[in-house]
């Protein structure tokens, strides 16, 4: 009696189960896909965001370099005068 009642859901079971690993499948594949992307976006952004302070940081360290070598080679220069020249300069080097 058992095997007939098998044998009677048997097409219906077998459905369920194909369905069931097919949309499985389909979910791996789609949530693979999903982390690629994100991964790729991630990626582009952090190299968009490292490129943008190290651009930041060469302009300072030029500025920095430009200040050094006219205060070295202005030796009549009081501090003073040379404090004078380089505030303007102060609010583009917060930070540094």
């Amino acid at each position: 009696m058992a095997i007939g009642v098998i044998r009677k859901y048997l097409p219906v079971l077998l459905t369920f189960v194909v369905v069931a690993a097919f949309s499985f499948t389909a979910f791996l594949i789609s949530l693979n896909s999903q982390h690629n992307s994100v991964k790729i976006r991630f990626d582009q952004t952090a190299a968009l965001q490292a490129s943008i302070l190290q651009r930041a940081l060469t302009n300072h360290r030029l500025i920095l370099q430009s200040m050094e070598s006219l205060y070295a080679r202005s030796a009549a220069s009081s501090r003073s005068g040379f404090g004078g020249f380089v505030q303007p300069f102060e609010s583009e080097l917060a930070g540094v």
